[in-house]
């Protein structure tokens, strides 16, 4: 399309593509230079430059600058095209592109390749009345069935708010406001090609506020793949909500959130309606579960038969559900658990429901057999644990009748035996199901030391059934392993004392060992291995995990969150930095990926893929995790350098920028925690002090990090402020308000000093360490890594403080014979006093680290940790020795540092 042929500049340039392609950039870039000295404005040859500079991984600045000249050689060739679109997405700049391409619409407006490029990345980048213009114009020009759906996606894209994971459907709108959509879609309504586009329909359906040609589009399209049932079933349930102001499930406490946003145009509450909703409903899924084989295997029709015979409080409906059922259980039972669980879920429902729903649930007696003949089936099955609990949810009556029945509730199997794989998973499964519920588990009674050994001996005792498994596959009774791990963590969360965490760690090491692609074991092995003061066999362990590229984001937090001072202390950061430069690249594909796939998807009608892509792009780039990862090497660098990078400040930039945090972080390679009893689980038992990173925490950090930065820089720092619910622990808050108190006072020095309105006045500043150390010499009952990571605010605080002196100290040197100002001389002189007090505080800090290399010479012996283990003496030995060698590395590191050595 462009006006210059640039066909021979293009052929001539034909070796550098083929070294770009093959990743040769050294040849490419001599190349190029040589040719623009030769040919100033030839534009192949200034994309190419171009395309090197981000190939090479130059900053998105400098490509930036070399786009400038490459808009300025004139419209661009097909193929400079191409590459210039590849290199802009490359730096996640879809922006650019769509300009570019909506100049190319402009010189010729009748090119609909050109024109769906507009609204592709129109759509990619959020632009929402472009999205309208644009599909509105190209449906004109084309008038097909596809450009009409896509034109009323557009419409609805425009004017409503989006599904999103926590409100599949979207509050009603304006029905006018939707008017062109639904006039758009009334042209394609004869056919629904796809479940996507019956989808599409059903949202604008219910946007607009037509809940009867929403259900009777469903109804009418159920037939064909899955998806068209499954989303008639979502839709119904959303029209009950929307007609009750209920949940359409009880037992699903997020449906609450759900109900509060239909907004002001959801319809008027109609109870009968919806009972008649219902009842055909039930006339549908029954006769689906009837007749249709692939549906008796999927359990979302059993569910969705057990909701719709109690909303229509019919007895005679919810009788019949109860016969259906057991026809199925007759007839397919013995290959299928689904219609013996839907049994028991319509007793739990009947009971929850109460009185009003007519029939009752089963007698104990009942009950109890339907558990025995579920129990005698499915027993040795994985699945048996998370089915009961599913069945019992917050009815504890029923879960003491299944523990009565497995023997648990006066008394544990401890003296039970199995002969067989089934026999011993069986037992297994029982005692992690009856841990849940047992009276320790409740708190009635307190989990002792025996609990352990027996559990522990259980596991043992199981090992050999795995014992010809390759080492890819997990052994069977790693189960009942970690249901004793979690008997010793929640005596270490009740007592405080390490020792049972160090065992802990023992335990999981050995696991581990039988087991190497247990990955629970090497998660909750970076947890323990921080939380015990040995830092440094952290890494290792999430070594073996090895991160996938979703992962980066999403359960690197288990090393990263609060991470910073360990990576030093366990002279990991080389770790450190190959993980945060990996999940940096990661972040920046996705950021110019993701939009990529928002086109394609557009491309094959896949609209509900959509809203989750949107959805995990904005997650990626607001990432809490990314955030505080950010955060943490920033304290690195001020720590170990005693300054910020360029790559720090520019992070803190973004983090400032970010209006919303996301919360990604996975917690499910954390094994389950029945036995812990504790309701924060193991997640809440192995905690780094008493509260998580949250965005609070991080904007927190972030805040006063930025100010040092601007400092340094010689920039305006302004007021910092540390907010009140940023969930910092006491020692964190103190030490950041100290610095934040600090840097105020010194900005506000210099512009008193000038000709700037400013307040020198502030609290003194010599005795700047002093709550500090208190807070490290009061906390003795807390977990090491806690008493190591307070050591180390005291380091960093004294880190702010030489960044803010050593600014001061050149502004307070005489300059042609006049004095420094007074204001400037007095903070000086305030920190030169605090630093000097700062020795006084290095000889008390060192003398706490002392004891503390005292205290594990005294109490990690091999003879106590090996206690009940069953595990050879060798291996104790050898893993005692890690952990002792690791927490002498944190404390020698530490001491270091606080010596004011790098």
């Amino acid at each position: 399309m462009s006006k210059t042929d640039w066909t021979t500049e293009e052929r001539k340039l034909q070796s550098v593509y083929d070294d770009i392609s093959e990743q040769r950039y050294k040849p490419a870039e001599s190349t190029i230079t040589r040719h623009l000295k030769k040919h100033p404005k030839s534009q192949p040859a200034l994309v190419l430059r171009m395309v090197l500079l981000e190939k090479t991984g130059k900053s998105s600045g400098e490509v930036l600058r070399a786009y400038q000249d490459v808009k300025g050689a004139g419209e661009l060739s097909a193929r400079s095209m191409w590459w210039t679109c590849l290199t802009l997405r490359g730096i996640g700049r879809q922006d650019l592109i769509l300009k570019l391409y909506q100049s190319l619409w402009d010189a010729h407006p009748q090119s609909n390749d050109v024109g769906e490029q507009v609204f592709l990345y129109a759509a990619a980048v959020g632009d929402r009345e472009l999205v309208v213009a644009t599909s509105r114009k190209m449906f004109n020009q084309q008038k097909n069935a596809v450009w009409a759906r896509v034109a009323a996606w557009g419409e609805w894209f425009g004017k409503s708010s989006q599904p999103t994971p926590s409100q599949p459907f979207p509050p009603p709108v304006d029905p006018t406001s939707l008017r062109t959509s639904l006039t758009l879609l009334s042209t394609t309504r004869q056919t629904i090609p796809s479940a996507d586009v019956l989808w599409l329909h059903l949202q604008l359906y219910l946007s607009a506020g037509q809940v009867d040609t929403a259900l009777d589009l469903a109804r009418k399209e159920t037939d064909g793949a899955l998806g068209r049932a499954y989303y008639r079933i979502e839709l119904v349930r959303e029209v009950h909500r929307r007609l009750t102001r209920r949940p359409a499930d009880g037992l699903i406490k997020e449906e609450e959130g759900l109900i509060q946003r239909i907004g002001a145009y959801g319809p008027e509450k109609d109870e009968e309606k919806v009972k008649g909703v219902w009842k055909v409903e039930y006339e549908w899924v029954a006769g689906v579960l009837r007749e249709n084989e692939e549906s008796q295997r999927n359990y979302l029709f059993y569910r969705h038969l057990i909701l719709s015979a109690l909303h229509t409080s019919d007895p005679t409906l919810i009788e019949s559900a109860k016969f259906l059922l057991s026809e199925l259980d007759s007839s397919i039972g013995t290959k299928e658990r689904a219609p013996k669980l839907a049994l028991l879920e319509l007793d739990l429902r009947l009971r929850s429901f109460g009185a009003n729903s007519g029939p009752v649930g089963m007698s104990d007696e009942e009950y109890v057999e339907k558990i025995k003949s579920y129990w005698d089936q499915w027993g040795a099955k994985g699945c048996v644990v998370d089915d009961f609990r599913t069945v019992v949810r917050e009815d504890p009556a029923r879960a003491d009748l299944i523990c009565g029945f497995l023997g648990f509730l006066e008394g544990w199997m401890g003296d039970k035996e199995h002969t067989d794989l089934d026999g011993f998973l069986r037992l297994q499964n029982a005692e992690i199901f009856c841990a849940s519920h047992s009276p320790k588990a409740k708190g009635e009674k307190e989990i002792a030391d025996d609990d352990f050994r027996r559990i522990w001996s259980l596991y043992l005792s199981g090992l050999r059934y795995g014992a010809d498994l390759p080492k890819t596959d997990v052994q069977p009774a790693n189960d009942s392993g970690f249901l004793a791990i979690n008997h010793l963590l929640s005596h270490y969360h009740r007592t405080r004392d390490e020792i049972h965490a160090v065992r802990a760690i023992v335990a999981l090491r050995y696991i581990a060992q039988r087991s190497p692609s247990e990955l629970r074991a090497q998660f909750l092995l970076v947890r323990l291995c921080r939380l015990v003061g040995a830092p440094g066999l952290a890494a290792p362990s999430l070594n073996k995990i090895q991160p996938t590229e979703i992962q980066l984001d999403n359960v690197l937090h288990v090393l990263t969150e609060r991470g910073g001072v360990d990576a030093l202390l366990g002279q990991t950061t080389a770790e450190w930095t190959m993980y945060t430069d990996k999940a940096a690249l990661q972040y920046k594909r996705s950021a110019s990926d993701l939009p990529e796939y928002i086109k394609q998807a557009l491309q094959h009608e896949s609209y509900t893929k959509l809203h989750g892509i949107r959805h995990l792009f904005d997650a990626m780039k607001s990432s809490l995790s990314r955030c505080a990862a950010e955060v943490e090497s920033a304290r690195i660098h001020i720590i170990s350098q005693n300054e910020l990078t360029t790559s720090d400040e520019d992070s803190l930039r973004r983090i400032e920028g970010v209006e919303r945090m996301s919360d990604n972080r996975n917690w499910e390679l954390m094994p389950d925690s029945p036995g812990a009893g504790e309701k924060e689980g193991l997640r809440g038992v192995t905690s780094l002090g008493d509260g998580e990173v949250s965005e609070g925490w991080v904007r927190a950090w972030a805040g006063v990090l930025s100010g040092v930065g601007r400092w340094t820089r010689g920039e305006d720092v302004g007021q910092v402020i540390v907010p009140d619910q940023a969930q910092l622990l006491p020692a964190e808050r103190d030490m950041l308000e100290s610095a934040a108190a600090l840097l105020t006072r010194a900005d506000g020095a210099i512009k008193a000093a000038g000709t700037t309105d400013g307040d020198a006045a502030g609290p003194p500043v010599s005795g700047i360490f002093e709550a500090s150390v208190q807070f490290c010499l009061s906390e003795d009952k807390v977990s090491r890594w806690q008493r190591l990571y307070t050591i180390a605010l005291v380091v960093e605080l004294s880190r702010i403080v030489d960044l803010v002196q050593k600014r001061l100290q050149d502004l307070a040197k005489p300059k042609k014979g006049k004095k420094p100002p007074a204001a400037i001389s007095e903070l000086v002189g305030e920190l030169k006093s605090a630093k000097e007090g700062y020795k006084d505080v290095c000889n008390r800090l060192a003398g706490l680290l002392e004891a503390m290399q005292r205290e594990d010479d005294e109490r990690l012996k091999v003879e106590v940790l090996s206690e009940g283990m069953g595990a050879e003496k060798e291996f104790v030995e050898q893993v005692c020795g890690e952990i002792k060698e690791g927490r002498k590395m944190a404390l020698d590191n530490l001491r270091r540092l606080v010596e004011g050595k790098k």
